[in-house]
């Protein structure tokens, strides 16, 4: 376990107590629960990092990696639902 990793699940344990005391304003930012679902998922790949140094070392390291990609990729989801997907246009006839 290192400094660096202790740090990042601190910092992350805080912006997760703030996005729980305003839950009701976030929810107006589009597509809210999938960006809120990327970082819990990466909340969880920190404190994997941390508890890997206590014990279960291989199999946390996977749950760790497993959950930083899973959050990367809905990141990605997110991103490209806001700013590339077009609307759909309403058809008249």
């Amino acid at each position: 376990m290192e400094e660096r990793e202790v740090l990042s699940c601190l910092l992350s344990l805080g912006v997760a107590v703030f996005i729980m005391s305003q839950h009701h304003k976030l929810k107006a930012i589009p597509f809210f629960r999938i960006l809120l679902t990327s970082f819990a998922l990466l909340l969880l790949s920190f404190n994997f990092s941390v508890v890997e140094g206590f014990f279960w070392e291989s199999g946390l390291n996977f749950l760790q990696h497993l959950c930083s990609g899973l959050s990367a990729i809905l990141l990605a989801v997110w991103c490209w639902l806001m700013f590339v997907k077009k609307p759909e246009k309403e058809s008249r006839p």
